[in-house]
């Protein structure tokens, strides 16, 4: 993924749109053996107690190109809005497995 951004201007936090739920694909091998222990869709959980120090806009783009860990390189925008510069901390809530993948296979 490459991503390419210009900071041109001071933003509020009401100007960032929404990016939760945050999606992770969990992946870990057995440790005895080469095979998986754990592959799961999960919803990463909600933040709370939001203190942010520093937000900036701008310009911003962002590309994929082909690798062998995937296809990711299929996912281009549609449309570019722009993009934020933020520095904050937040505490995290614990997620739930959306999907588990070796569950499915039985």
């Amino acid at each position: 993924m490459r991503l390419n951004s210009r900071i041109t201007a001071p933003a509020e936090p009401e100007e960032v749109p929404p990016i939760f739920p945050i999606y992770l694909h969990k992946i870990l091998p057995r440790a005895d053996k080469n095979e998986l222990e754990i592959n799961q869709l999960v919803d990463n959980g909600p933040v709370y107690d939001v203190k942010v120090h520093k937000l900036f806009k701008g310009p911003g783009v962002v590309s994929f190109e082909p690798t062998v860990s995937g296809d990711f390189w299929k996912l281009q925008p549609i449309e570019f809005l722009g993009s934020f510069y933020q520095v904050c901390d937040y505490a995290q809530g614990h997620g739930k497995v959306v999907i588990d993948y070796l569950a499915d296979e039985d």
